[in-house]
């Protein structure tokens, strides 16, 4: 990814060094670099006894590289390599240095139960992650936090971005480099599974912190029955402890506690927090709730058919793993007749025969897996019997409360009566003079209510059009009423009027609080509102380009922009604005500009008022002129200003 957004960005990249193939397939940078020419070295090590492989240095020194950059170092690199390109080496840190210094620094992040996270872009010297600052980011730690969790949010798609930004910094000159201090600094060792037992004289939160801090590399561990399990999916129990069979745990002062929803392990401050998942020695990963039935799960003993079923899986042998899983499932459901199997029907049997005895009992109807249990209440209605919960619905299942506490319940609806509100009024605005005026007028005049409608005082003939319609299609007198005039007149009248029960209005938020303000003051009437206001569209870099420009161009233009959710400015992630500004570029050169006099209100001082801000400041989107910071001469804004002209668009 760091490869990737280089060479986007324009960085000339003159050569990849990275680990050999593994089982004949390179790794995601190689491939990357490979498939866009750029040089690519796979040595297994630089140094050997200390010094610099001759060959592996001659290779480096090929590429006559300017900068060293590190986003991910697994393998020593001599000083004489940091020290040699122009502008030295940089390398990316999963913590806030000084602190965590080492290896294993997103593990003792969550170990040591640190709130802040984050990660350092630091100049290469010879000490271990010691040297001069460039730059750092940080994050909350959220309260279950893993490992992986923490990476995947922010410490990977942040570090790639900062690595980016880095390398641009020392381009320009403007790379600073802050000294460490070694105050508040640490240093722990890397951690593996050896060193990732559990040790249960701690409290719950430490618990806790441990086995986050381990998850899912390399899994925090306890010995169970004379076997290593490794636990995943930790979360501290705030509630009452639930129902649940004991579990002895070698080491552990309290047994834990086999529920429902996982396995209960204890502090030694008496709290309590609770693990979801459990891994024996064997890969097989459970539900910890599972723990007691795992192992009661006889052998089934296969018919002919089973065999016959059996023979046709294991074809697809070769093909069980994680990555492989979702190609082969659709062909085994499709043979053994469209049995219903997941992927996790496969990582929840890791071993090929549990696999098959799986699908086995699927074929019978033998899943195994617990019913839903419900007590119901029967109440026998229009001659029919009705069965109906009464339990609260807590994580799945149906259960009483912790009290037994229960209380009488009524039909709220038994008292209800549906009647018209008589008389409604409804305030349109000029952009869509008839649509706004249909989708209102019907709902209310369905529900049996007379309505008095006041079109926008500027784009009062299609309503009064309606009206004239109305008599031809033979409503009654009374039924549909058409004010025209300005709001601050009957406008306001109507959002006063004692006598209207329900008021409707599409505007702007201003008016639109003072009308609420008069319906509350005058008779508490019953108001909906559409308030309008332009609309950003935010645009990332993962989206489909084509469609998103044509989408963004359709919500900039739609009606001409005069729409409420009309998308005024336009977000783009920074790796893709100048691709996508260009390709809007090439579309507005070739849109047709209509005549200021053919829009709904055909108000030339609306134009005027346009034309000077032209003149007064930056351009707006609508600007036929080309202007300073335009891409175009038909004035599509790339860098909108906190200036009056951008807030009056």
């Amino acid at each position: 990814e760091v490869y990737s957004h280089l060479c986007k960005e324009g960085h000339r990249v003159v050569g990849v060094f990275t680990v050999p193939d593994k089982d004949g397939k390179a790794d995601p940078l190689a491939l990357a670099a490979e498939k866009n020419g750029t040089p690519v070295f796979k040595f297994p090590r630089w140094r050997v006894k200390g010094k610099t492989i001759k060959e592996v240095a001659e290779a480096y020194r090929s590429v006559g590289a300017e900068l060293n950059v590190l986003p991910f170092c697994t393998q020593f690199i001599p000083m004489d390599v940091i020290d040699s390109p122009k502008h030295g080496s940089i390398i990316y840190h999963p913590s806030i240095l000084p602190r965590h210094r080492g290896a294993s620094a997103i593990n003792w992040t969550l170990i040591m139960g640190d709130k802040k996270a984050g990660f350092s872009v630091f100049w290469a010297d010879d000490g271990l992650d010691t040297g001069p600052i460039l730059l750092q980011r940080s994050c909350d730690v959220e309260p279950n936090d893993t490992v992986d969790a923490l990476y995947n949010r922010f410490l990977f798609p942040e570090g790639i971005k900062a690595m980016v930004e880095a390398v641009q910094l020392i381009a320009d000159g403007k790379a600073p480099r802050v000294p460490q201090s070694e105050e508040g600094a640490t240093y722990e060792g890397i951690q593996r599974k050896e060193n990732a037992e559990i040790s249960w004289y701690q409290s719950a939160e430490a618990l806790h912190n441990w086995i986050r801090g381990h998850d899912k590399v390399p899994g925090a561990w306890a010995e169970i029955n004379g076997q290593v399990v490794t636990f995943y999916g930790s979360s501290l129990l705030n509630s009452s402890i639930p129902p649940g069979e004991p579990l002895e745990i070698k080491g552990a002062e309290k047994p834990g506690l086999v529920t429902k929803n996982g396995l209960v392990l204890f502090g030694n401050d008496g709290k309590a927090l609770m693990v979801r998942n459990l891994q024996f020695e064997d890969g097989k990963m459970i539900p910890a709730s599972h723990y007691f039935s795992s192992g009661e799960m006889s052998v089934v003993e296969l018919t002919a058919e089973e065999v016959k079923v059996a023979e046709t899986i294991k074809i697809q042998q070769t093909s069980l793993n994680l990555e492989q899983a979702q190609w082969m499932l659709p062909e085994i459901r499709q043979k053994c007749g469209g049995l219903q199997l997941q992927n996790e029907d496969v990582y929840m049997a890791t071993k090929f025969e549990d696999f098959i005895q799986k699908v086995v009992r699927k074929l019978r109807g033998e899943d195994q897996e617990a019913e839903l249990v419900v007590d119901y209440v029967s109440k026998e209605i229009n001659e029919m019997t009705v069965k109906m919960p009464y339990q609260c619905f807590i994580n799945g299942q149906f259960t009483d409360a912790e009290d037994g506490k229960t209380y009488d319940t009524i039909n709220p609806t038994d008292g209800s009566v549906s009647s018209d509100l008589v008389v409604c009024a409804i305030i349109i605005p000029w952009n869509y003079p008839l649509m706004m005026l249909a989708w209102k007028s019907a709902a209310c005049l369905a529900a049996g209510n007379t309505l008095v409608l006041k079109p926008a005082q500027v784009t009062p003939l299609t309503a009064l059009k309606f009206a004239e319609l109305s008599v031809k299609a033979g409503f009654p007198k009374g039924v549909i009423n058409i004010i025209p005039g300005s709001g601050g007149v009957a406008g306001q009248r109507l959002s006063e009027h004692p006598d209207i029960r329900k008021l409707g209005f599409t505007g702007s938020t201003l008016i639109g609080k003072q009308i609420m303000k008069s319906c509350a003051v005058s008779n508490l009437k019953k108001v909906s509102l559409e308030l309008g206001g332009k609309s950003p569209l935010i645009i990332f870099s993962d989206c489909e380009l084509d469609k998103a420009v044509r989408t963004g161009m359709g919500a900039v233009f739609f009606n001409k922009g005069e729409n409420c959710i009309a998308a005024g400015r336009l977000f783009v992630e920074e790796s893709i604005h100048d691709e996508f500004v260009a390709r809007v570029v090439s579309i507005f050169r070739f849109a047709l500009r209509g005549s200021s006099k053919r829009i709904p209100q055909n108000q030339v001082c609306d134009v005027g008022i346009l034309e000077q801000c032209l003149l007064a400041g930056p351009p707006l989107f609508s600007s036929p002129l080309k202007q300073p910071g335009c891409a175009g001469d038909r004035g599509v804004s790339r860098q909108p200003r906190d200036t009056h002209v951008d807030h009056e668009e």
